[in-house]
C-alpha cells in the first residue's frame, strides 16, 4: 500500500481516512465519521481510537472485531477480549455488541465479570471467540497456572474507557505484561490493541508541556502509535450527536445562620480533646487539627491519626480510645457534609441511625468508658439537633436554588429527563428523600444509582429502563453514571457541589445527549468548585491540542520515541521483577498479629495462609472460637463458583472490624484485612519490630505467607465455625 510506503520513508503522518480501506465494503453499518476513525484498527494497526460520548465508539469496536474474526481461517479460534473497567458494564456491552454482531456461527459472544463467573476464563473461550469481560478477569487468567491464558492465544483486545491505562490500573497492570513479552520474546505474535475513549485526560497536567507528556505516556503503554480522531467527517459527527450547553458555574452563599453546623463541630472539637488528652505527647498528628471539619483535608487527617496510633501506641487502652473517637469523627464529618449539600433532618438522621446502630445491644456488649462517654454526647444533643432539622429557617439555599432551575427546565420542557450528580452514596439518599418529600418536585419519581458495591447490574438495568420509559424523571447518581454507562437521552445534567476530574468533565457533557440539552454546576460559594471547573475546561483544551502534537509527527518519529520510552520502561520493569523474585521478608519467623482496635492477640503469622494471592484467610481453629466475635454479613452474597461471603468477623472484646467469613471451595473460613491489626515481634536484641499496613502486598515484605492451593482447602479439616 502506498500508505506503507510513506510509512517506510518515515514522511507519513497519522493516518486518516485518505488512506483505502483494506476491503472495499464497510465491515458493519457504519456512519462516515465512525469508518474514518475505525480504518486504522481494521487495517490491523494498534489504534487509540478518540470518539466524544454518544457517538458510537461500540460500533466502531464491533467493526474491528467483524474484520478481525471474518479475516481468520479459524474463526471460532480467533478470540477477541472486550475490556471494561466496571462491572456494570459488561452486560450492557455484551448487549451492544450482540445487536452489531448478530451472534451466529462466526460470533459467539459472552460477558463475564466476578460474581457471575461460574467456569474460568480459558474454559469460556474454547467455546466462544468474544468474551465481554471486567480487566481484573484476564489479568487474574495471565497469571493463573491451573487455567493459564497465554498473550498469543488472543487476536484482539479492546480497552473500553482506555485512558484509565496509567500507573496501577489493571489496564496498565496487563499492558506491562503485552509490552513485557514485545521485548523479551520478539517473535511472539501478540494481540492487536484497541482503545476506545472520549478524552486521553491530562492527569492534572498544570502545563502544556506536562499533558502532552500525560498522552504520549498513555499511547505507550497502550501501545498504540496510531491517535484516530474524526478530522475528515467532523460535519457529520456534529449532525449526529448532540452537545450540552455548559451554563456557567451557580455559586451559592450558604446558610446565614447553622446550628446544627455550630453543635456538630463543638462535639468534635470535644472528642479532638479527648484523644489530645489521651494521646497528644506520643501523636504528634494531634497538635494539628484541620480547622475545616467538613473539608477532604479533615478526613485525610482522621486517617492518619488512625494509621499512626497503630503504629506509635503501645498502650491497648490508649490505642483504643483514640481508635474510637477516630470512628465518631469520621460519622460527624461526613453528617456536616450531608448538612452542607442537602438539608439538616438528612445529616441529623444520618446520625441518628448511626448511633442506633451503635446503641444495639450486641455492640454495647463490647463497650467501654470512651464508647459510653461518645454516646452520650450525642444523645445530649439529639432533640436540639431535631428541632433545629424541623425548622424552616435553617433551610439550604442550594437547594432551593436546585429546586428553581429543575421546576424551570421542566415547566419549559415538560418530558425532560435529568441527571442530578454528586459527591457521596450518602449524598444520593438524602437527595433522593429531598426530592420525594418536596411537593413540588414529588411528580419527578427519583431514583438513585451508586457504584457497583452498592447496587447490582441487574439494579442499573432496571432503573435506567425505568428512567427510559419516564417512569423515572430524575436519576440522583454519584460517579458511576460518568462514564460508560448507556443513559437514555436526557436533556438535563446538573452537578451539585460536585467537580469530576477533567476526564470526567469531558464525559459528563455527553450525558446530556437529547437536543437543546443543558449542563449546570450549582456550588457553594464556600468552596472552589468554580475555579475547579475553569480548570477542567482548560484541561480539556490543553488534551485536545496534545493530541494534534503527537498527531502532526510523522509516523516513524512517533514510534521511534514511543519505542525509546518503552524500553526504559521495560528495562525498570525487570529490575523490579528481578527485585521482588530475589527479594525475602525483611524479618524471618514468626509475627503476632494484635488487634487494631485494642492490641489483644488475635494471630500468628504462621496460622495464615493466601489463596489465589488475594484471599488472607487464618487457619487457627481458636481465632474463631476465642478471639473472633461472627454476626450475619449485612450483604451476603455468591461471588463466583467458589467464593461466597456470609458473614462478618469482629475482635471479640472491642468490636474492631476485622474481615469477613466466607466459604471458599466448601470450607467456612475468616478472611482478614491486614489494615484493621498490628504487626508485631521482638528480635534477639529485645527490640520490638512494629508495622501498620494497608494491603496485603505491603505486609508480605515483612512476612511469609503459606500459599494455598485448590487441593490444600480440599483436604483441609473441617473448622468448627461458632453459629452467629
Amino acid at each position: 500500500m502506498e500508505a506503507e510506503k510513506q510509512e517506510e520513508e518515515g514522511s507519513e503522518k497519522q493516518l486518516t481516512n485518505d488512506t483505502p480501506a483494506s476491503t472495499n465494503e464497510k465491515p458493519t453499518e457504519l456512519y462516515e465519521d465512525q469508518l474514518e476513525v475505525a480504518l486504522p484498527a481494521i487495517e490491523g494497526r494498534n489504534t487509540l481510537i478518540l470518539m466524544p460520548t454518544g457517538a458510537g465508539k461500540t460500533v466502531v469496536a464491533a467493526s474491528v472485531i467483524e474484520k478481525v474474526i471474518n479475516d481468520s481461517d479459524n474463526k471460532m479460534k480467533c478470540k477477541v477480549i472486550f475490556m471494561v473497567p466496571t462491572g456494570p458494564l459488561v452486560k450492557q456491552q455484551q448487549e451492544r455488541l450482540e445487536q452489531c454482531l448478530r451472534p451466529s456461527r462466526n460470533f459467539r459472544i459472552t460477558g463475564l465479570k466476578g460474581d457471575t463467573m461460574k467456569i474460568p476464563l480459558k474454559a469460556m473461550l474454547e467455546s466462544h471467540n468474544v468474551i465481554v469481560l471486567t480487566a481484573a478477569i484476564l489479568d487474574n487468567a495471565l497469571r493463573d497456572g491451573d487455567h493459564l491464558v497465554e498473550l498469543e492465544s488472543l487476536a484482539l483486545l479492546i480497552f473500553d474507557e482506555c485512558h484509565h491505562c496509567m500507573k496501577d490500573h489493571v489496564y496498565n497492570g496487563i499492558m506491562k505484561r503485552y509490552r513485557y513479552e514485545k521485548f523479551e520474546y520478539p517473535d511472539t505474535k501478540l494481540p492487536q490493541i484497541v482503545g476506545l475513549t472520549a478524552t486521553t485526560g491530562t492527569g492534572k497536567a498544570k502545563s502544556q508541556i506536562a499533558a502532552e507528556e500525560h498522552v504520549f505516556q498513555l499511547i505507550c503503554n497502550l501501545d498504540t502509535s496510531y491517535i484516530s480522531v474524526v478530522e475528515r467527517n467532523q460535519n457529520i459527527l456534529q449532525e449526529r450527536i448532540n452537545v450540552s450547553e455548559e451554563v456557567s458555574p451557580i455559586c451559592v452563599d450558604p446558610r446565614e445562620e447553622d446550628p446544627f453546623k455550630t453543635e456538630v463541630c463543638k462535639i468534635m472539637c470535644e472528642i479532638e480533646n479527648i484523644m489530645k488528652d489521651a494521646a497528644e505527647s506520643v501523636l504528634r498528628d494531634l497538635r494539628s487539627v484541620p480547622r475545616d471539619k467538613k473539608s477532604p483535608s479533615y478526613m485525610q487527617w482522621l486517617s492518619r491519626v488512625d494509621k499512626e496510633s497503630g503504629k506509635v501506641l503501645e498502650d491497648g487502652d490508649m490505642l483504643r480510645i483514640v481508635r474510637t473517637c477516630v470512628r465518631h469523627l469520621q460519622d460527624y464529618h461526613i453528617s456536616l457534609g450531608i448538612n452542607a449539600e442537602v438539608r439538616t433532618k438528612d445529616a441529623y438522621d444520618y446520625l441518628n441511625l448511626k448511633y442506633k446502630e451503635m446503641s444495639d445491644p450486641d455492640q454495647m456488649e463490647a463497650f467501654n468508658e470512651t464508647d459510653f462517654s461518645l454516646l452520650q454526647k450525642f444523645m445530649r444533643k439529639r432533640r436540639m439537633f431535631g428541632d433545629v432539622s424541623k425548622n424552616p429557617k435553617y433551610g439550604n439555599p442550594l437547594l432551593k436554588t436546585l429546586k428553581d432551575i429543575i421546576l424551570r427546565e421542566f415547566n419549559q420542557t415538560p418530558k425532560s429527563r435529568a441527571l442530578l450528580f454528586c459527591q457521596t452514596v450518602e449524598a444520593t439518599k438524602a437527595l433522593k428523600t429531598w426530592i420525594e418529600e418536596t411537593d413540588s418536585l414529588r411528580f419527578l419519581i427519583p431514583n438513585r444509582m451508586v457504584g457497583g458495591k452498592t447496587m447490582t447490574s441487574a439494579q442499573h438495568k432496571e432503573i435506567l429502563d425505568r428512567f427510559q420509559e419516564g417512569k423515572h424523571k430524575l436519576l440522583v447518581a454519584t460517579n458511576v453514571l460518568e462514564e460508560g454507562i448507556d443513559v437514555a437521552a436526557c436533556n438535563l445534567v446538573m452537578r451539585l457541589n460536585y467537580v469530576p476530574s477533567d476526564t470526567g468533565h469531558t464525559q459528563l457533557k455527553g450525558r446530556g445527549r437529547a437536543e437543546n440539552s443543558k449542563s449546570y454546576l450549582i456550588a457553594s460559594s464556600e468552596c472552589n468548585h468554580a475555579a475547579w471547573e475553569y480548570a477542567n475546561k482548560a484541561r480539556s483544551g490543553m488534551s485536545e491540542r496534545a493530541v494534534a502534537s503527537l498527531r502532526s509527527l510523522p509516523t516513524r518519529e512517533l514510534k521511534a520515541r514511543m519505542l525509546r520510552r518503552q524500553r526504559e520502561d521495560f528495562n525498570q520493569h525487570k529490575l523490579e521483577e528481578q527485585s521482588a523474585g530475589n527479594a525475602r521478608p525483611r524479618h524471618a519467623g514468626e509475627f503476632e498479629l494484635l488487634c487494631g482496635g485494642c492490641r489483644k492477640f488475635a494471630c500468628s503469622t504462621l496460622d495464615i495462609g493466601a489463596f489465589k494471592d488475594t484471599q488472607h484467610v487464618v487457619l487457627d481453629e481458636q481465632f474463631l472460637v476465642e478471639r473472633a466475635k461472627l454476626t450475619p454479613h449485612p450483604k451476603p452474597k455468591k461471588i463466583d463458583h467458589e467464593f461466597s461471603k456470609i458473614g462478618k468477623v469482629h475482635c471479640k472484646e472491642c468490636n474492631h472490624d476485622w474481615g469477613i467469613l466466607a466459604i471458599i471451595c466448601q470450607q467456612k473460613l475468616p478472611i482478614i484485612k491486614i489494615s484493621s491489626f498490628i504487626i508485631e515481634k521482638e528480635n534477639d536484641n529485645g527490640e520490638k519490630l512494629k508495622y501498620v499496613e494497608e494491603k496485603w502486598s505491603n505486609a508480605r515484605k515483612i512476612f511469609n505467607v503459606r500459599v494455598l492451593k485448590r487441593e490444600d482447602l480440599q483436604t483441609l479439616k473441617k473448622m468448627n465455625v461458632p453459629d452467629f
